[in-house]
């Protein structure tokens, strides 16, 4: 509704700002085509670099999950932020390219990425929640105490915040042992995330749960039928590569960084060498 007043308006800052966010917003709530859509429309009639940064950044990130090309986006991204060296520019580089490290499985490189992106942004708090994930997939137990604490500390908790927090937590229980407890939490975070209607989250949750209970638990096999229902009907590539590779390895091993990487299924290796 603000992006349709906006247009009718003729502000243009607000269309681009709207047009963003909505993208972001899109890709959580898996409503991928309207992002795109929207994102796509903007960007035809935005021609100034730095009001394209938003636009692009969450573009790049939509073809990433779907598995389509986006090296023409990222490069530009890469390119205005090399001609306005400021924080806020890089900040876009660092989140796209995480996104599609993550996409292509190079799970390290994506910590490392959304790392450095939160090091350098203090309002990129939201990527600690992002970062302590990973950390369960690679059986990193203090990684995840540690980026899942910095979540807490700094996000307004209420909402999506305390359910994802509580999906940080459910992990750590399975990573010190107790899988009971563990399982026991995340059914908590999964009736909550579909309480939300963030059908991404819980989809992405279904990794979190293979990594940290293993693919013979019977959450793990119940939350395995949903997400990949999900992310099959948004024809997500990358993500069911992510699931796959989670069910193949079996439950994490504390301590132990685990695969650093896991095969892309959707494009191959070489494909953003060039802008990386």
């Amino acid at each position: 509704a603000g992006l349709a007043l906006a247009r009718r308006l003729g502000q243009e800052q607000w269309i681009h700002s709207f047009s963003g966010n909505l993208g972001y917003v899109a890709l959580r709530l898996g409503e991928w085509d309207a992002g795109v859509h929207e994102l796509e429309s903007a960007l035809a009639d935005t021609h100034d670099a730095l009001d394209r940064l938003l636009l692009v950044n969450n573009l790049v990130n939509l073809r990433a999950v779907r598995g389509e090309p986006y090296e023409g986006e990222l490069a530009e991204l890469v390119e205005t932020a090399s001609r306005h060296a400021d924080p806020s520019t890089e900040t876009f580089v660092l989140e796209s390219r995480g996104w599609v490290s993550l996409a292509a499985g190079r799970l390290e490189e994506a910590r490392e990425r959304w790392r450095a992106m939160a090091n350098a942004d203090a309002t990129a708090t939201a990527v600690w929640a992002w970062t302590a994930r990973i950390s369960l997939w690679l059986g990193d137990l203090d990684g995840a105490r540690m980026d899942g604490a910095r979540y807490w500390e700094l996000m307004p908790h209420g909402g999506a915040v305390d359910v994802v927090h509580h999906g940080i937590i459910a992990g750590t229980m399975g990573l010190e042992g107790d899988r009971a407890a563990a399982a026991h939490r995340y059914r908590d975070v999964i009736r909550g995330l579909r309480e939300l209607h963030l059908p991404i989250d819980e989809a992405i949750l279904a990794i979190d749960i293979a990594y940290v209970l293993g693919s013979g638990d019977p959450l793990t096999i119940e939350t395995t039928s949903s997400a990949r229902a999900t992310l099959a009907a948004l024809n997500s590539g990358p993500l069911l590569g992510l699931l796959e590779a989670a069910l193949a390895r079996g439950p994490a091993q504390t301590g132990t960084m685990g695969t650093a990487s896991v095969a892309d299924r959707s494009r191959p290796a070489s494909a953003d060498a060039s802008v990386t």
